[in-house]
């Protein structure tokens, strides 16, 4: 039997009805992650209605304490610290292919499938690969890289040869009534700007502290680390002659670090806590980097330095984001692996 992770959304039921008309047996998972609302109320008693008229099982999970653990409480950690992270990827990780993954092995379950737009192959081997979706424009891969090869071996992505135009086609061809309509939010558990959350659930947040230039010269204050990320341009609240752009925070010194675009630039960054879905010694010469889930794939030379890797841009780039997630891909869009972000200099 494989299981399907379904939010209520229009892509995970899909992959239900791909999977039962290709013959598996399949049953569905509904997790529950944060306090219910009157919305997430409907959509499960809308999955629970659908699934009993399909005669599908449907299990409904509670895993708010989990979600808060291993999801919400290091996201909140992270911009303590200055960073900027992305709990998707570790969600993906740690609840979906984790949590759900061994609640699922208890019932017998053999694999478990997501309406992720991503493919995975197997090598002749028998070892998983994951590559791009066909859909560029909708695929995540990039929030799949730290999935481990034991994860990808169990995984399914049924969508990983559709795009959303063909998923559409698919619903309104079983005149499935979806739950709900709303794609996929990138922070789930949270309504609104990430700094109200945290004002919200943090009693002493990181203090205020000064804007500097590149050359030392103080420009003002800012109302804390947390609220700012590399690259950002409004909120800055600074006259100048000139756009200012956030270019490095110095968590060290609790200071900001601001310039005009052209500053706004880098030549390298680093990756630690690497999950490697290929051998390193078996990376190809020709690789791209992803740092953020809306970026074009940059090539990149890639130094292993046991501990961490060392990446370089052939050309200077924005600074890659310290708590963000990069993946790395071959030129056939094969991922080679995914780690956290971090500044060197900080370490």
């Amino acid at each position: 039997m494989i299981g399907v992770a379904v939010s209520g959304g229009m892509d995970s039921l899909v992959c239900v009805y791909l999977l039962k008309e290709k013959g598996k047996s399949v049953c569905g998972f509904h997790a529950l992650f944060v306090e219910p609302t009157e919305k997430s109320t409907y959509i499960k008693n809308k999955l629970v209605e659908h699934f009993l008229e399909a005669n599908i099982p449907l299990y409904i999970l509670d895993l708010r304490e989990e979600f808060k653990e291993l999801v919400i409480k290091p996201f909140i950690d992270a911009y303590i610290k200055g960073l900027t992270p992305n709990p998707c990827c570790i969600c993906n990780k740690k609840i979906k292919f984790g949590v759900i993954w061994e609640k699922a092995k208890e019932l017998g379950v053999e694999g478990l499938a997501t309406g992720h737009y991503a493919c995975k192959k197997i090598d002749p081997n028998g070892i998983p690969m994951l590559y791009r979706g066909k859909d560029l424009k909708k695929e995540q891969s990039y929030f799949l890289s730290l999935l481990d090869l034991s994860q990808l071996k169990i995984a399914c992505f049924p969508l990983g040869e559709y795009t959303k135009n063909m998923v559409r086609r698919e619903i309104r061809k079983r005149v499935l009534a979806v739950p709900s309509q709303l794609e996929s939010q990138e922070v789930c558990f949270i309504k609104g700007d990430y700094r109200e959350f945290l004002k919200e659930n943090v009693k002493n947040l990181p203090p205020p502290g000064p804007i500097e230039d590149t050359s030392g010269k103080k420009l003002g204050e800012h109302e804390g680390l947390y609220a700012y990320t590399i690259g950002q341009r409004r909120g800055l609240k600074i006259p100048y002659s000139e756009p200012l752009y956030v270019i490095k925070k110095d968590i060290k010194r609790n200071v900001l670090i601001v310039g005009p675009k052209r500053e706004l630039k880098s030549k390298k960054f680093c990756v630690k806590e690497m999950n490697f879905l290929l051998d390193f010694s078996k990376w190809p010469k020709e690789v791209y980097v992803q740092t953020n889930y809306r970026q074009a794939p940059k090539k990149v030379f890639v130094k292993n330095k046991n501990s961490f890797l060392e990446v370089f841009f052939e050309k200077e780039e924005k600074p890659a984001t310290p708590g963000q997630i990069a993946a790395f891909y071959t030129k056939d869009n094969r991922v080679l692996g995914g780690g956290v972000i971090f500044d060197e200099e900080l370490q």
